[in-house]
């Protein structure tokens, strides 16, 4: 996903108008997002307790409050 991004945006580095500068902005945003997900998710999918993955999944829901996030079941929620 990354790589296809970049390529987007070096497309639009020496495009003119604000309509470039939006889409750059986007890019950097679902990049930021992506990222996002890779750190906040992978302790969450190795970790084999319940209560520290409950733990993992408050901090997931308070970086993005209001967003119900689909990364969040444990397994209890998911037997």
């Amino acid at each position: 996903m990354d790589r296809v991004l970049g390529k987007l945006a070096d497309e639009q580095v020496n495009a003119p108008g604000q309509t470039s500068v939006d889409v750059l902005k986007t890019i950097s945003n679902l990049r930021l997002s992506g990222f996002r997900i890779q750190v906040l998710l992978m302790p969450h999918i190795a970790e084999p307790s319940d209560g520290k993955m409950d733990e993992i999944e408050k901090k997931i829901a308070e970086e993005d409050p209001g967003h119900p996030s689909m990364f969040c079941v444990t397994r209890k929620h998911a037997e």
